[in-house]
C-alpha cells in the first residue's frame, strides 16, 4: 500500500510504503527497502503484520522499516500525522 501527503514546512512530497505480511521477516524485504528508498520522496517505508485472513490493508503490528512512522498531511489548515493504519481520506482534495 502506498500513502502520499506533503511536508508541511516544504510542500514537499511525502511517500509512505507499507508492505503487509503474515509474518515479521524484515531480511525478507531489505532487497525491496534498498531500491524503493533510493527514491527522495519515499521518506517511510513500513511493515504490517496481519496474520488474519480477508482485511490485508490494515496489520496487527506495525514496524517502521525504514525514516519515520507516519507522513504528514495538511488540510484545511490542520495538520495530520498518518500512519499506515490510519483511517484517512485517501483522496484529500475531494
Amino acid at each position: 500500500m502506498i500513502r502520499t501527503g506533503r511536508n508541511v514546512s516544504t510542500g514537499a512530497p511525502e511517500v509512505m510504503v507499507n508492505f503487509v505480511t503474515s509474518c515479521y521477516k524484515p531480511e525478507l524485504l531489505v532487497p525491496l527497502v534498498d531500491r524503493i528508498t533510493k527514491i527522495s520522496e519515499v521518506v517511510s517505508v513500513v511493515n504490517n503484520v496481519n496474520t488474519s485472513v480477508g482485511n490485508t490493508s490494515v496489520g496487527e503490528q506495525e514496524y517502521t522499516l525504514y525514516g519515520k512512522p507516519t507522513i504528514t498531511e495538511m488540510l484545511r489548515g490542520l495538520t495530520f500525522q498518518i500512519s499506515a493504519n490510519s483511517f484517512f481520506q485517501t483522496n484529500t482534495k475531494q
